[in-house]
């Protein structure tokens, strides 16, 4: 059986040198599926080991006896322990923050952008001093302030936590902290397919957008259940959970059409697995907040 095989029988499909596919343990788009000098290699992006994943194919009758499989290399120790020690980090970080309050810093400056809400998503967070770091010109980690951050829950295509998304804004709220990079991504595991879940699903339909702030702002606009793949990269490997039959693709329009060209990547992607549309904003308008911000309801 070849992975091309192996691939049809999963409802695979192909991206660059591999093919992506349901997952025979949990059901999930996680299994990738690929081939090399005449072995098949399954690996679960999801954790679900090489052996668990070959001996439930084998109950569906999907894997021969005589395949050679290339066995999946487990982590190193190192590895690991960098898994643990991020994970760590991001459950006490999560853990020192809270719902948006009115009047906090991350409540403002959202309100900033025209963003307020009755009811806060429960992914979404204010930390009340997170430290900013960087690395300086030896290679060192150094931290060069405490602010404000907006924190979010970046989940997998199964719905599992994979890392946070943090926005560091000033104390005051008036915008983002005068930091080299405000906004930033802890990644504790695979964020392949990942985005951050603004709102629930509902009857089938989705929407995905860039950035957080977009999101919230579709939904006040269109009341639309949306998604932010957390910029360009995150949107082209979007993988929708089961279940979604519409998928609503809001694109940047940025000076060099890197926006446009990742919504219509994904767009291509999934046009033969539901209905996919891909919306501009109206005018000169850059984004969808842009667009909230300057009242244009009728815009898409």
């Amino acid at each position: 059986m070849t992975a091309c095989d192996l691939a049809s029988c999963l409802e695979g499909r192909k991206e660059g040198r591999e093919w992506r596919c349901r997952c025979p343990v949990h059901g999930g788009r996680s299994l990738s599926v690929t081939e090399r000098d005449g072995r098949l290699l399954v690996m679960c992006r999801a954790g679900c080991s090489q052996e668990v994943v070959i001996q439930s194919l084998k109950r569906e009758g999907l894997w021969e006896n005589g395949n050679r499989s290339e066995a999946q290399p487990s982590p190193s120790p190192e590895k690991v322990e960098d898994i643990e020690r991020k994970a760590q980090r991001a459950s006490r970080i999560w853990a020192e923050a809270a719902p948006l309050q009115p009047g906090d810093a991350v409540w403002t400056y959202l309100k900033g952008r025209g963003i307020t809400l009755d009811r806060w998503p429960e992914d979404l967070r204010t930390h009340a001093g997170l430290d900013y770091w960087e690395v300086d010109d030896a290679g060192k980690p150094v931290r060069t302030g405490v602010f404000p951050c907006m924190l979010a829950v970046i989940r997998n295509p199964e719905g599992r936590p994979v890392g946070i998304h943090r926005t560091w804004v000033n104390p005051d709220g008036s915008g983002k902290a005068p930091v080299p990079s405000p906004k930033k991504i802890l990644k504790v595991h695979d964020l392949t397919g990942s985005a951050v879940r603004i709102f629930p699903l509902r009857d089938g339909l989705l929407a995905v957008c860039e950035g957080i702030e977009d999101a919230l702002s579709a939904w006040i606009l269109w009341h639309v259940p949306t998604w932010a793949c957390l910029g360009t990269s995150g949107m082209k490997s979007f993988e929708p959970p089961a279940g979604i039959r519409e998928l609503i693709i809001f694109a940047d329009r940025d000076v060099h059409g890197a926006g446009q060209k990742a919504a219509l990547a994904l767009a291509k992607k999934l046009k033969k697995e539901m209905a996919v549309s891909v919306r501009l904003p109206a005018g000169h308008a850059k984004d969808i907040n842009q667009l909230l911000r300057e009242g244009a309801l009728h815009a898409v």
